[in-house]
């Protein structure tokens, strides 16, 4: 359930960084005032910044929803994937297994895990 949990979560936030404008900026700098009333601010890339990705960590929790419990012939273990895909089409759902146990469960691992995975 980890992997699967920390794999979902890496999955989401990769995704979510990849579709952010590369010319979105943020201001960012100290927040001492200088004796003037200035202050020293300059202008940062947003994607990829400690912002950004503290904003999507924040929001993990409401993706667990979006996915659907599977196992995998080869291995036989079970792997979590996307009931919808992004490009809007539909997804598989061969070996569908929904319940509302799985999402809690998948849910209380990603909110609990998602600081370690990104270790």
């Amino acid at each position: 359930m980890n992997f699967s949990a920390c794999h979902m979560l890496v999955d989401e936030i990769h995704w979510e960084i990849n579709q952010t404008d590369p010319k979105r900026t943020i201001q960012v700098g100290s927040f001492r005032i200088m004796p003037d009333g200035s202050q020293r601010l300059s202008e940062i890339p947003y994607k990829q910044s400690t912002v950004q990705l503290t904003e999507l960590l924040e929001t993990a929790c409401s993706k667990p929803g979006d996915y659907y419990q599977s196992v995998d012939k080869l291995t036989n273990t079970k792997i979590y994937r996307r009931q919808n895909r992004r490009d809007g089409q539909p997804a598989s759902l061969k070996n569908l297994t929904l319940s509302k146990d799985i999402m809690k469960m998948l849910k209380f691992a990603s909110c609990v895990k998602r600081v370690r995975c990104m270790m």
